[in-house]
């Protein structure tokens, strides 16, 4: 049966107090260990069930490679290369097979000269390993990875360093963390078994839960599944004809915005090659026409985001910058993309006291970085704009973007001027969609999408689209769910609906002194009350009537009071 999000939410409570209770370990330590365990454990979980693909007849490319070379190991050394996100160096191929039962099976006290047989039973191959316990031998797996980025991800989550016994950092002594092993064996993270989407969620609750807290304002990992899939379908991204196109998220977190974007573009790529499902080499083929790039300078979300990138298959495909965006714009992902993304993507941080105003003040008046401040330097509260100003930067000349910011946004005074460059001068904004509240784990506050396109069409052109999507949920316990679809159709198709949706001109725009409130440019139509005039005339009888018995009561209590006082 397959997994449900339930049940990979309540492995990952099973880890985490395992840190916290048993071990010695907090909430921060609990992303250390869960967060890695479980990114091994679905690669492993994958890859394993990838090999068998390799005898399966359905999947030809696979089977044909295997009949090929009449060896797995061989099928894989010459197709590994399809599959990247399993992929292991040259000197590493006997690593390849290895799979979670391999990892129970590897004796303490190993000694590296005795030859091990591999767990999925193929063929009688053997391997080596120099390690000479459980724990070495995951790292040396996870050392063999051909992709760079493995190794980079663990070591900035400090794994090893929580679950090794020689560091005195150590949070789980070797046998609490054989005894997690073993209790994850009883669960397949397999693709068919674990779908991608629910995953991901399962994986986003994780963060969510025990990354470190930084304030009820800042969702700093997860932009909910509705958000990202209503926002990249308004955006209807495309491949180019003649070149690579760039995505980026300058403040990636957990790079659901990026991960989603992939897997639209390769669904609409799917579509038109009218297929059910594409191969290994389309998919890498459509990936290689896709850049994608992202800054993100905490720590832990870094991470979480290359992580997430690496389960989609999409790390190989990625510029990642470990930053901060504000400050150190001109020296990691502007020095490069300035300019050159043909989509941003973004969530960016809400209510910072200060984004880095000092930074970007000093880089104005010294001539520096006048892509995104030319439109004026942002008050030191107003970090949204900064973020905002930084995203049009990174934007072609026919670039468009989808930004997730909060309300005060479209009516702050202190940002007035920099709308009414974006609004009236330049004519880069699109549309504005107000969306339902409480869509978040981490905030309850309201947010809207700035859509940013600075190649309009001409239909769009001198005019803003707006949508009032804010009532288009199903509440959920503490959160709503987003109903999309009709927000959607009606952006896509330019759909005026009288209380829904509507173009409006600049010029209306500029007499409200560029207040770009949805509210005030789509406003609800008065229900009109439909009156059944039969049904009216036989309730006024009825209190006409009612009246006069009211009246012959009256009448005699009156009479009766009158006798008594006139005895």
């Amino acid at each position: 049966m397959a997994l449900t999000y339930e049940d990979i939410k309540a492995l990952n409570w099973y880890i985490a107090d395992q840190v916290r209770d048993k071990g010695n370990g907090n909430n921060n330590d609990a992303m250390g260990v869960a967060i890695p365990i479980l990114i091994f454990k679905r690669l492993l979980d994958m890859r394993q069930e990838y090999k068998g693909l390799f005898f399966n007849p359905q999947h030809q490319e696979q089977y044909n490679v295997m009949q090929l070379f009449g060896n797995l190991n061989q099928a894989i050394s010459n197709y590994q290369s399809n599959a990247p996100v399993f992929s292991v160096k040259p000197q590493n191929l006997s690593f390849y097979r290895v799979q979670w039962e391999d990892i129970l099976n590897f004796p303490d006290n190993h000694n590296p000269q005795t030859p091990l047989n591999y767990a999925d039973g193929y063929d009688n191959t053997q391997y080596f390993s120099t390690s000479t316990d459980k724990v070495g031998f995951i790292q040396e797996i996870i050392d063999s990875f051909a992709t760079p980025k493995i190794n980079e991800i663990f070591n900035y989550l400090d794994f090893q360093t929580k679950i090794n016994s020689s560091n005195i950092t150590q949070i789980l002594t070797y046998q609490e963390f054989i005894e997690l092993l073993k209790y994850l064996n009883g669960y397949d993270l397999s693709l068919a078994n674990a779908p991608s989407d629910v995953f991901s969620e399962a994986y986003m609750d994780l963060l969510v839960r025990f990354a470190p807290q930084k304030g009820s304002k800042q969702g700093e990992f997860f932009t909910p599944n509705k958000i990202t899939k209503a926002g990249i379908q308004m955006l209807n991204p495309m491949l180019s004809k003649d070149g690579v196109i760039t995505a980026c998220d300058p403040t990636s977190g957990a790079c659901t915005f990026l991960t989603e974007f992939a897997e639209f573009v390769f669904k609409k790529e799917q579509e038109k090659l009218g297929k059910d499902k594409l191969s290994d080499f389309e998919r890498k083929e459509i990936a290689e026409r896709m850049q994608l790039v992202i800054q993100e300078k905490d720590r832990v979300s870094f991470a979480a985001g290359e992580s997430n990138l690496l389960l989609h298959g999409l790390l190989d495909r990625t510029e990642a910058y470990h930053g901060n965006t504000i400050t150190e714009y001109s020296i990691k992902i502007g020095a490069k993309y300035e300019g050159k993304c043909s989509y941003v993507l973004a969530n960016p941080p809400y209510g910072l006291s200060d984004y880095g105003v000092v930074h970007a003040t000093q880089a104005k008046q010294n001539g520096l970085e006048l892509a995104r401040w030319g439109f004026g330097v942002p008050n030191a509260g107003d970090g949204e704009f900064a973020f905002l100003q930084t995203i049009i930067a990174l934007l072609s000349d026919k670039g468009k973007a989808i930004v997730v910011l909060p309300l005060g946004t479209l009516f702050r005074d202190s940002t007035a001027a920099q709308r009414q460059i974006l609004v009236e001068q330049k004519d880069w904004v699109e549309g504005i969609i107000l969306l339902p509240g409480k869509l978040f784990n981490t905030t309850d506050i309201p947010v809207c999408f700035w859509i940013i396109n600075k190649d309009k069409s001409e239909q769009d052109k001198g005019k803003v689209f707006f949508v009032n999507a804010e009532n288009d949920f199903t509440k959920m316990k503490n959160k709503n769910d987003w109903n999309i679809e009709k927000a959607v159709q009606n952006y896509k198709e330019r759909i005026e609906e009288e209380g829904y949706s509507t173009y409006v001109s600049i010029d209306t725009i500029k007499t409200n002194k560029f207040d770009l409130s949805v509210s005030k440019y789509v406003k609800k139509a008065q229900e009109k009350e439909v009156i059944d005039i039969n049904k009216t005339l036989m309730d006024i009888d009825n209190i006409k009537e009612k009246l006069l018995s009211e009246k012959d009561s009256i009448g005699l209590i009156f009479n009766q009071v009158k006798s008594i006082y006139s005895a």
